[in-house]
This record gives structure tokens, sequence and C-alpha cells, in this order.
């Protein structure tokens, strides 16, 4: 018998898989984010800090300078024979004393403007049977708080209808709630201002009241927003009168000396809202 000749060669030995981050299970590697992944979050939250920390820093600079109602703003806070002053949280309202008409004006101060300064025209409007409310905004600007005017007719349940109204930065807010809240006013009052809402279709009536010598307002803007409102808006201009004189907070960086006294411009003013607004439908 022939015996067969065993082959020297061992048989080969079969080798354990190697395990490496990349062959490891899905869990594992999900749960160990990459280096590069942790620096660019890293990096990305030290951007944003920063621009957030560049904001704040601007946003203060730019509240810091405020125009400050001058003393005889801060006196016409004050309750007269003819006018009681109430004082809230955040507003102050002036009631005639000899009983107020059906619509009350609620008004937006200025952009960076104490909204004390506005009283002495409140003052007026009062006096000619306006039941009006000026309202504080936060930091004194009232884009900040443009929907403020909401809480007032529940809070003077007496007064059965209402107009808005504001100065500059005021008055452009106080156009953005009117075109959300038309149905609920009864007029819009812009005194040195634009709406860059579209009120054409509103049904809104619009008051506009510019100052010969404004030149504070940006005289572009102005005419170009002019297609924003009412076809049958009433504009009138105070001659004589600039862009600060509607309030009571000194001359405003970038106006022109008036040619009237302040108070004169307020008491016209006055005159024109509340004959507005007595002849409101």
């Amino acid at each position: 018998m022939t015996k067969q000749r065993k082959s020297g060669k061992r048989p080969p030995v079969k080798k354990a898989p190697v395990r490496t981050a990349s062959s490891s299970s899905p869990s594992a590697s999900a749960s160990l984010p990459a280096l590069g992944s942790r620096r660019a979050w890293s990096a990305t939250t030290r951007f944003v800090a920063v621009i957030v920390a560049v904001a704040c820093v601007l946003f203060y600079m730019n509240i810091k300078d405020v125009y400050e109602a001058q003393t005889s703003a801060l006196a016409a806070t004050e309750s007269t024979a003819q006018v009681t002053v109430e004082r809230g949280d955040a507003a102050l309202a002036f009631r005639p004393v000899a009983g107020a008409g059906d619509t009350g004006f609620i008004f937006y101060p200025g952009g960076k403007v104490e909204y004390e300064s506005y009283a002495p025209l409140m003052q007026q409007l009062a006096q000619r049977g306006v039941f009006c409310v000026l309202v504080e905004m936060p930091f004194e600007l009232a884009i900040l708080e443009k929907s403020a005017a909401g809480v007032y007719p529940a809070d003077y349940p007496d007064i059965a209808n209402w107009a808005i109204g504001g100065h500059d930065m005021g008055g452009r807010m106080a156009a953005s709630y009117a075109a959300k809240n038309a149905e609920s006013l009864s007029g819009l009052v812009l005194l040195g201002a634009y709406s860059s809402k579209d009120l054409t279709q509103s049904g809104l009536p619009v008051l506009s009241i510019t100052a010969e010598l404004d030149t504070v307002v940006d005289e572009n803007r102005m005419e170009k927003y002019k297609e924003n409102l009412p076809e049958d808006t009433v504009e009138q201009t105070i001659a004589g009168g600039n862009h600060s004189g509607f309030g009571d907070y000194g001359l405003q960086d970038g106006d022109t000396e008036a040619t009237i006294p302040a108070a004169q411009q307020q008491e016209q003013t006055a005159q024109i809202i509340a004959d507005w607004i007595a002849a409101l439908p």
C-alpha cells in the first residue's frame, strides 16, 4: 500500500477581525463627535458671543443720549383747573374737567425723546375736550412696543372711540399699529412722520401735520410713502414750525431753528387735531 505523504504546510489560521474606530458600531461612533466638529462649534459660539456683545454696546450707545423733557413740559404733567392728569404705570392720561368727547387720542412719543416732552401738546388737546393717553415707551423707543395702544380702550371704557397718533418714530409705529387694527380705530394722526405700511384700503381717516422748517424728517421718504396714505388724507403744515416744536425737549440734532415758539406750534397743532377729531364720522 502506498502511503500518502503529508504536506509540510500548516493549515491557514483564521485571524480575528481587528476593531478600529471606523469598524465599530454606529452607536459608538455617533457618541463621539469628531474633534474638528468640537472646534467648529466652539468657534461659532465665540463668534455669536462677540456679535451679541457688539450689538449690546451699539444698542446702549444708541439709547443713552435721550432728549429730556424741559421744565415747562414737566409742569404740564400736573393737573390744572381744566385738565385732570392721571399717572399710570407707563402712561399719562389727560382728562378734560368739563367732560371729554366720544373719541380719545392715544399718542406715541418720538424716538429717544422723554414722553413727558409731549405733555404740553396733550394739555392743549384736553383743554379742547379730547381725552388723551400719552404712552411711555421702553428705552424711549416706540419700535419696542408698537402695540402698546391695545390695552387702553379696556382701561377707559367710558371712551367709545379711539384715534391713534405719534411724532416721528412714534408716528411710524402708530401707523404700523393702525394698519393691523384699523377696524378698532377711528383715525390716525401723523406729526412729522410717514407710514411705511399701506393704508390706502384701510378705510381709516388720516391727518398728516408737518412743520415748514423741519429738517429732521427724511423728505424723500415722506414723499415716497405718501402713496401709502388714503386719497382723502388731510394734510396741514405749521408755518414757521420745526420738527422739535411738536414736543418740548429743546432743539433736536439736525433740526432748524423755528421762527415761532414751540408753545405756539403745539397750540396750532392741538387745534388742528381737535377740529379733525370732532369731524370724524
